[in-house]
């Protein structure tokens, strides 16, 4: 098969993309503590694009913790303590 056809099998053919599947993965790890609605908008915001997920997979811990703030802020029910991992500890 030739022509159009092809690439669009091609296409459909296709695995889901790896950053997203990463960037779920990675938000499902790091805020399993996370209440689950917030964990749930999280999921939401990394699959949207491939773009996203890309960016979520390589910000660095503390803009991740940033983001993960922003998300809470918007939903006030959400209000709860970081993870272990990702507490910060001011001397």
């Amino acid at each position: 098969m030739d022509g159009p056809d092809a690439v669009a099998g091609d296409v459909q053919g296709r695995a889901v993309p790896a950053w997203q599947e990463q960037a779920m993965d990675m938000s499902f790890r790091y805020f399993a503590g996370e209440d689950m609605d917030l964990q749930l908008k999280i999921a939401e915001k990394v699959l949207t694009d491939e773009n996203r997920a890309m960016v979520f997979c390589k910000m660095p811990d503390a803009l991740r913790r940033h983001w993960v703030k922003r998300l809470r802020e918007v939903e006030p029910q959400l209000q709860l303590e970081l993870p272990q991992p990702f507490m910060l500890v001011v001397v």
